[in-house]
C-alpha cells in the first residue's frame, strides 16, 4: 500500500519568530513546511514549488499577503490560502473572501487554530482536485463517443 506524500505548506510571514513558531508547528502535524519573509519571496516560491495551500500574513512591507493571493490566484486558482493579521479590517476581510480565502485569522493565531484552519484547507482542496478530475473524465468520455 502507497503511503500518501504530506501536504506542502507555504508560509508567508515578515516576522521570523512567528514564521518559525508556526512552521514547527504545522511541521509536527506532519506536513511539509517552507517559509518566505515576504510576498515577493512567497510568489517566487509558488511559481518553483506545487504548494497544496499558503498561510500569509497579510500586512508585510512590499508585497501584501492580499496581494500574493491575487497573483496566486493566477498562477495556481487550486491553492487554498489561510491570512492572518493582527488588526480586523472589515473591508480587507470582504475582499479576501471574495478572493477565496479558505480562513481569515486574527492575530495573535493560536496553534491549534492554525493547525485546523489548514487542515480545513487542504479539505477544500482535496474536493476541488476531485470535481476537476471528474470534469477531465467526462471531458475525456465525451470526446470519445464522437
Amino acid at each position: 500500500m502507497e503511503r500518501e506524500a504530506p501536504a506542502r505548506i507555504l508560509i508567508v510571514e515578515d516576522e521570523p519568530t512567528l514564521a518559525h513558531m508556526y512552521g514547527r508547528a504545522l511541521g509536527l502535524s506532519g506536513l511539509r513546511v517552507d517559509q518566505a519573509a515576504d510576498g515577493m519571496e512567497g510568489l517566487k516560491a509558488l511559481l518553483s514549488v506545487e504548494y497544496d495551500l499558503v498561510v500569509s500574513d497579510i500586512r508585510m512591507p512590499g508585497m501584501s499577503g492580499l496581494d500574493l493571493l491575487d497573483k496566486a490566484r493566477r498562477l495556481r486558482p487550486d491553492v487554498p490560502f489561510v491570512l492572518m493579521t493582527a488588526q480586523l479590517d472589515v473591508q480587507l476581510y470582504g475582499r479576501a473572501r471574495e478572493m477565496g480565502v479558505v480562513r481569515y485569522l486574527l492575530k495573535p493565531v493560536k496553534l491549534d487554530q492554525l493547525t485546523r484552519a489548514v487542515e480545513n484547507g487542504l479539505k477544500v482542496r482535496a474536493v476541488l482536485l476531485r470535481r476537476q478530475e471528474r470534469k477531465l473524465r467526462n471531458a475525456g468520455a465525451d470526446g470519445h463517443d464522437r
